[in-house]
């Protein structure tokens, strides 16, 4: 029977994880390349398959990027320039080296731990610091990959096992060591591969002794492991080899089976508990936690103010916690998989999975019947964080006996500042104020927490001068101070808030939420409003927001300030409790002079909209700014309602003692009438409607001109142009007869699609620009007209240097419009047709290609159908293929075989739908449609209660309902819905039947007939008219602007050269003013080197005198002769 052997699961890529590792110094020195290393790699001679090319291309072949497809490592990796040189030139030379630029010289040899990261590592692995050695172990060793291989193959015919070899290859990427979660430890003789925040447990530790004892030269029949060390082929067999399910009755127990059955690893699910401490100057805390927990979760628990240093198992003490003053970690995203537990005075910290509720798993819901945090009893759903602190018994906070406007009133007078003492950690509050406000305050933040809920949390309040700490106690249990601020914060709420609970009977009941969390439940009195709340929870909330203002958000919305619990009560029969959601005000957006421009721009604003001139805004709005902090002025400028932000303005001036002038009184304006949506280029006057004085016709311009004469269809305001105007205008309801039959359509261009001085030509010349493109195809004659070009950069206006899209509209000939759609995108000139009034129209539907597909597949998939009208280009570069309406349906079967084509919706009328529920989506509507027989499509949400919807028909009469709630529907007008084309010319008179009996009256009348004779005029040339209209009084306005504007620059100019000149004088005495004075200095200088010369030369005169006078003194001592006298006759003579 052939087995089945499962493929390899290849990997496609064109690059690897970069396998580099931070080297230690003294092993970066291994890697460096010698020159007889680089001597041998560049040598022709030495090449493998006898490669050409010069030494520098053959050793530069043979440097790699660390994320290409690299060669195979040898054993003798390192060294194989000292072989034999026979043998180098008959095998080659197989090294190979990795491009550093911090090596000497841009490239240096792989380090053995590096060539294990590029090879796969799922475990831990010994490095021997001998770099021959650790090659050779290196080099010799079979990849994870290949065994893996092997033996997922070979089960199956052992013991009947299947594997699944792709599911057993991801388990093994991963499981796989990079070179970015992974680092070198050092041990005896070497380093040990692991990965961060690992801890070496006692087990790994003796199984490491024993690979250094026996110096990597394991025994034979014998196998070692990280985990168990060096283990015999005998017991590796009694392991594996299949239990029986009872021993015979004779059998004995030896010894050898007890070491079998202490070496079998542990198969329960459970959590060893290591001990920590956290080490400060005076004290230290002791805590508990999961040994599969890294230091950076330990760390995030005390918000990165500890170093975590982690120790052997040996110790009593694994993991020690000192304070740091590196903040570089305090933003990290840290994953919540850390339940922080205070349970009978031991502070523990769980490993738990973060997307996981806590009571679901094991070993949070075994430590007690009922847990608790800050805010109460835990949530079934609720998941672990780093700041919620879990106890067995709930916190409770304490009565105050100072009255809450009492209390707020000290609030406001009192500074408060929070820190942590470093020295142990304490929680601290520092107070600055009148002494009564002071004491008040105080007292209430040392009761506001129950003392025993505070000794459970492990802390004790003590007061000292102004400071109020919050200090650990003596046992172990100590809660982290943030942790602990939150407990404090929720009592202080808690305290503040029972002041208002109301006992009426009707009073509504609020429910307050703080971080998606009950923060305070009871009735409240129906006048109190959302203001009261917010400035209660932006003292109580300080320990955490540090004074931040609080938003109060409820049904979906913000509430203003104002807004009392009467109006937030429900109306229906069962009443639910009012739902209050406390938010943090936002901070940020940008630099303080970006905030300070904001800020004048929301002023100035407020201040023009009431009419006050615009010098008096200015100078008040920069004298505002410049005296008030950007934060009052943001509480202002924000305030929903305008009648409360201007009232706030004006009394911010009264405070400035600013003076506010009267606003001038809005004056009445007749209501401008709307323009006639009229081009009148397109129609032309009835030839001789329009009669001169001498009986010819008046000939048709186009506008009024200078000394031009004729009949001009103008349509303007009731203005008078010039004073001898004469042309009227005739408005009619007909369509000419001469509308061209063009096509109207828009042409977009994208930067994107060509070269930089392409796009630049296409910038300058638009219009000659397309008409190039087109001209390869031969459709440049089919173009009529191109207006309306428009730059832009995504959906904003942009000028040409920051414009990404050009859209020009132009009419295009009939007879050659459905070539020119077929080239269209492929020629990189997306066309869209559109109708007479703008819209694109629903002739042409588009199938959208999914993915990222490119324009050559979109050209391969356009060739598989037919009918194919062009490429179309959307949002973020999406293409798509443009085909007519009969054609679509054939051509999303060949695109999409799968898949139903879409419905297409012919409605044409947009209606508005309005007070829809929060939140109504798609479907919702759909559905709701569906249910009132109103065939309708949605197609934009304009928010979380409007819809925009197409229909074919207005919706179903009488009043249409959501629920319980009406809904206002309204018909949406298209902006050129209104537009009618007119034509001008002669009124036609009703004509009528005669009858069939003649006037009996027009025969008898001798004057029916008469008809008054024309005089003969004389044909003059017509006389030039003075038009003396408005523009000319304009002109004459402007020119006399003019002559005063250049009469002001010539001032202007002659009190700059005045000024200049007077500069230039200035200039002129400072520079003699300084020449005189630097003669003095030069002068005195002088001065000073002259009398320094004479004392050096007279000092050394005298010196050279003293000195030859006491060399004449000695010579003379030495001159003088000395007479010895005679021996007497009693001395005894000298031997």
């Amino acid at each position: 029977m052939k087995p089945n052997i499962q493929a390899w699961p290849r990997k496609h890529a064109s690059t690897f994880p970069n396998p580099q590792l931070h080297l230690p110094e003294s092993l970066r020195h291994q890697t460096i390349v010698t020159a007889q290393m680089e001597e041998v790699a560049s040598s022709l001679e030495y090449a493998k398959h006898k490669t050409k090319g010069t030494p520098a291309q053959i050793l530069q072949a043979k440097i790699f990027q660390p994320t290409e497809h690299l060669p195979t490592f040898m054993a003798r990796y390192g060294t194989q320039h000292l072989l034999e040189k026979s043998l180098l030139k008959e095998k080659g030379y197989f090294g190979h080296f990795v491009h550093d630029s911090a090596a000497p010289k841009g490239f240096r040899l792989w380090h053995p731990s590096e060539v294990v990261l590029a090879h796969g590592l799922a475990d831990v692995m010994h490095i021997p610091n001998d770099f021959i050695l650790a090659n050779k172990i290196v080099g010799n060793m079979i990849a994870v990959q290949h065994a893996l291989y092997l033996l997922t193959n070979t089960l199956p015919s052992l013991n009947g096992s299947q594997v699944n070899m792709m599911e057993l290859f991801d388990k093994f990427r991963l499981h796989q060591f990079g070179s970015e979660t992974s680092h070198l430890f050092p041990v005896t003789d070497g380093h040990m591969l692991i990965k961060r925040n690992m801890l070496l447990l006692n087990d790994f530790c003796d199984a490491a002794q024993q690979i250094l004892t026996w110096k990597h030269e394991i025994p034979m029949h014998a196998v070692w492991t990280p985990k168990h060390g060096l283990i015999e082929m005998e017991r590796i067999h009694q392991l594996t080899m299949p239990r029986p399910s009872a021993p015979p009755p004779s059998s004995q127990l030896t010894d050898a089976e007890v070491d079998i059955e202490d070496t079998l690893p542990d198969t329960l699910i459970w959590q060893p508990l290591i001990r920590g401490e956290v080490q400060m100057e005076d004290t230290q805390h002791m805590f508990w936690y999961s040994a599969d927990l890294p230091g950076h979760v330990i760390a995030k628990v005390w918000d990165h103010a500890f170093e975590v240093n982690f120790q052997g198992v040996d110790q009593a003490t694994t993991a020690i916690l000192k304070p740091t003053t590196s903040f570089q970690e305090r933003d990290h995203p840290t994953e919540r998989c850390c339940a922080v537990l205070l349970i009978e005075q031991e502070l523990n910290l769980i490993s738990v999975e973060p997307k996981v509720a806590l009571l679901k798993q094991h070993q949070i819901s075994s430590v007690a019947s009922t847990l608790y945090d800050q805010f109460g009893q835990i949530a079934v759903f609720q998941t672990a964080s780093f700041d919620a602190v879990l106890t067995d018994r709930p916190l409770l906070h304490q009565k105050t006996r100072i009255d809450l406007v009492y209390l707020i009133a000290a609030f406001r007078q009192v500074q408060i500042c929070i820190f942590e003492r470093t020295v142990d950690h304490a929680v601290c509050f520092s107070f600055q104020g009148p002494e009564q406000s002071q004491q008040a305050v105080i007292e209430f933040w040392n009761t506001t927490c129950a003392e025993e809920s505070c000794s459970l949390l492990g802390r004790r309040s003590e007061i000292a001068n102004d400071t109020l700490s919050f200090a650990p106690c003596s046992h172990d249990g100590i809660a982290p101070p943030t942790a602990f601020k939150l407990a404090l914060a929720i009592c202080a709420a808690r305290t503040l808030l029972d002041q208002l609970r109301c006992e009426e009977p009707d009073a509504p009941e609020v429910l307050l939420k703080w971080d998606s969390r009950p923060l305070w439940r009871g009735a409240l009195h129906p006048s109190h409003d959302i203001r009261t709340i917010a400035m209660i929870l932006c003292h109580a909330l300080f320990p955490i927001s540090k004074g931040k203002v609080y938003r109060i958000v409820s049904k979906g919305k913000q509430q203003a300030p104002e807004t009392t619990m009467e109006c937030l009560r429900s109306t229906n029969q069962q009443p639910a409790p009012i739902v209050l959601f406390a938010v943090m005000e936002m901070h940020g957006g940008g630099a303080k002079q970006q905030q300070k421009a904001i800020q004048q721009n929301a002023l100035a604003t407020a201040f023009l909209e009431q009419g006050h001139p615009l010098d008096w805004t200015a100078k008040t709005v920069d004298s505002i700014v410049d005296k008030v902090s950007l934060h009052r002025l943001q509480s202002i400028t924000s305030q929903p309602k305008k009648s409360t932000r201007i009232q706030s303005l004006m009394q911010l001036c009264e405070e400035l003692k600013i003076q506010i002038p009267e606003p001038p009184k809005p004056q009445s304006r007749a209501k401008k009438k709307e323009e006639l949506p009229i081009q009148l280029g397109e129609f032309t006057l009835v030839n001789a409607f329009f009669m001169n004085e001498d009986g010819s016709p008046a000939t048709q311009i186009q506008g009024i001109r200078p000394q031009a004469t004729g009949a001009a269809p103008i349509l303007k305001e009731n203005q008078k142009l010039s004073s001898d105007e004469l042309a009227i205008l005739v408005v009619g309801h007909q369509y000419p007869e001469n509308v061209p039959s063009d096509e109207l359509t828009a042409i977009t261009i994208y930067k994107e699609d060509w070269p930089d001085h392409t796009w630049m030509e296409a910038v300058h010349s638009t219009s000659a620009f397309i008409r190039k493109v087109l001209q390869t195809d031969q459709l440049d004659k089919s173009l009529q007209a191109i207006w309306g070009r428009s730059l832009r950069n995504g959906r904003s206006p942009a000028s040409p240097n920051e414009a990404i899209s050009i859209q020009v509209h132009a009419t295009i000939d009939s007879a050659s419009f459905g070539k020119l759609l077929q080239k269209s995108g492929f020629n990189k000139l997306y066309l869209t047709p559109k109708q007479q009034t703008g819209r694109p129209t629903s002739e042409y539907r588009i199938i959208w290609l999914h993915g990222e597909c490119s324009v050559p597949k979109a050209i391969a998939i356009s060739a598989q159908t037919s009918g194919c009208a062009g490429l179309v280009k959307g949002k973020n570069g999406a293409l798509g293929l443009r085909y007519p309406q009969p054609a679509f349906d054939a051509a999303w079967q060949v695109i999409n075989p799968k898949i139903a084509p879409p419905t297409d919706f012919q409605g044409d009328q947009l209606f508005k739908i309005e007070n829809l529920p929060f939140g109504t989506s798609h479907q919702m509507l759909s559905a709701w449609a569906e249910a009132n027989q109103w065939t309708c499509k949605p197609f934009r949400a304009l928010g979380p209660t409007s819809w925009l919807v197409k229909a074919a028909d207005a919706p179903p009469a009488g009043l249409l309902m959501f629920n319980t709630s009406p809904l206002l529907i309204r018909l949406i007008q298209s902006r050129d819905a209104k537009k009618t084309r007119l034509v001008l010319g002669p009124r036609q008179n009703p004509t009528y039947q005669s009858g069939p009996e003649a006037d009996p009256w027009a025969q008898a009348d001798p004057w029916s007939n008469w008809k008054p004779a024309r005089p003969a005029l004389q044909a003059t040339a017509p006389v030039a008219r003075n038009l003396e209209g408005p523009i000319e009084a304009k002109f004459d306005s402007q020119e006399q602007k003019i002559s005063a504007i250049r009469t002001e620059l010539d001032e202007l100019a002659q009190k700059h050269e005045k000024h200049a000149k007077a500069v230039q004088e200035e200039f002129a005495i400072a520079k003699q003013r300084e020449a005189e004075e630097f003669s003095k200095v030069h002068y005195g200088m002088k001065k000073i080197q002259s009398d320094l010369d004479n004392n050096l030369a007279n000092t050394m005169k005298q010196h050279s005198q003293a000195m030859e006078q006491q060399f004449r003194d000695l010579k003379a001592l030495f001159q003088q002769s000395q007479k010895r006298s005679k021996p007497d006759a009693g001395d005894d003579p000298m031997e």
